[in-house]
């Protein structure tokens, strides 16, 4: 049995136990919503995901389409809360039309993967959770639309993070597997479509930033926890080196390279990396957006953050960070609040957020299939 049937069976069997409550309201429909977002200045309302789904994976294709791929959902009623997936389905979206089409499902639903775009056009998909984490690796195809299987991670894992190095390798660092927050990493070939191991980190493991630097080099930053520690990889050595300590805690949300060389990194509060001189320093912090939020760097070198969470509560915050006056800007609320969502900037310069989920964490959470266009405009355009 599939884990989309098993979900289906599951989900069956709950709503026939709850069949009472069940008569006196309607529960969210995973599949599709009938929900649209509203327009707002700075945003504009898209197509809506096939499926609704959160902590899912968006990659740009060489070709501007999007594909998104796994994730799960959260179907709630009457404050007794269950989990659907995760979810084997992909879907592409079409930026002329704005509109998402199923594409081939992945070999293995998983959550918590990582999927990066390699020089040759494909997308490799790899690791992530299924009844446990999972060491499977597999290959998408933009011009056939199909997937196959590629060589398997040395170690199963899940909520890593993948970096696309400058000779076409894929680092895979961290995550987690069972109660083990791991520090190995390892790289993937293309050419051979092998894994080899390399050096671990020294602290950095579960919930980093990973950051590609101008040098070909890694900053990776983060790990459960919130040490003031970062460490730095060099592809010619395979080993890492520790920076200097940054002034805010480690626990690292999102990272993004700026114009500059900078590296701006947000979490417990924000902070900078200076590529050329290997020194932190503090900057202002974002007020509006909450944990697990996106950083998206904006075509005329502005930082875009957008939803996450406050305590239990997704929000709909967003804020621009201006890398001149190192200062935060609110600008126009997304049409919903959201978090585990992503955030994708198109070659047109606009950004789409898909997905993610409004609500507490647990109880009373909607995972979204609403979808939704950031235009760039100055500022003061922007109520």
């Amino acid at each position: 049995m599939t884990t989309d049937s098993f979900f289906l069976a599951g989900r069956t069997s709950v709503l026939r136990i709850a069949a009472c409550f069940l008569a006196l309201s309607t529960p969210l429909a995973i599949a599709q919503q009938d929900e649209t977002p509203g327009a707002k200045p700075g945003w504009t309302a898209t197509g809506p995901l096939v499926i609704a789904r959160e902590d899912h994976k968006a990659t740009l294709l060489a070709d501007g389409r999007v594909l998104v791929i796994g994730g799960s959902a959260w179907e709630t009623s009457f404050n007794a809360g269950w989990q659907a997936g995760p979810y084997s389905s992909a879907e592409i979206y079409e930026p002329d039309t704005g509109t998402w089409r199923r594409t081939a499902s992945l070999s293995l639903a998983r959550s918590g993967s990582t999927a990066t775009l390699l020089p040759n056009g494909r997308v490799l998909v790899a690791g992530g959770y299924n009844l446990g984490e999972t060491s499977s690796a597999e290959l998408y195809d933009p011009d056939t639309g199909s997937w196959r299987p590629t060589g398997s991670l040395i170690t199963a894992r899940a909520h890593h993070s993948a970096t696309l190095l400058s000779n076409g390798r894929v680092l895979i660092v961290g995550g987690q597997r069972g109660p083990v927050h791991l520090q190995s990493a390892e790289l993937y070939d293309p050419a051979t479509e092998t894994w080899t191991s390399t050096g671990a980190t020294r602290t950095v493991s579960y919930l980093h930033a990973a950051t590609l630097l101008p040098d070909g080099k890694v900053l990776a930053i983060g790990n459960p926890g919130c040490a003031r520690v970062a460490e730095v990889y060099d592809p010619d050595t395979g080993l890492w080196n520790a920076t200097t300590s940054p002034p805010a805690y480690g626990c690292a949300e999102s990272a993004a390279l700026l114009a500059n060389g900078d590296v701006l990194v947000t979490g417990e509060g924000a902070q900078l990396f200076d590529t050329r001189t290997g020194d932190w320093s503090a900057t202002a912090s974002p007020a509006l957006v909450g944990s697990k939020h996106t950083l998206t760097v904006l075509p005329d070198g502005r930082v875009l953050a957008t939803g996450g969470r406050h305590g239990d509560a997704s929000v709909a915050g967003v804020e621009v960070y201006d890398p001149a006056s190192r200062s935060w800007e609110k600008t126009a609320a997304l049409s919903r609040s959201r978090s585990s969502h992503s955030a994708t900037r198109l070659p047109n310069g606009k950004v789409l957020v898909a997905g993610g989920f409004d609500g507490p964490c647990c109880d009373w959470r909607d995972t979204l299939n609403t979808a939704e266009l950031f235009d760039l405009k100055p500022l003061g355009q922007q109520e």
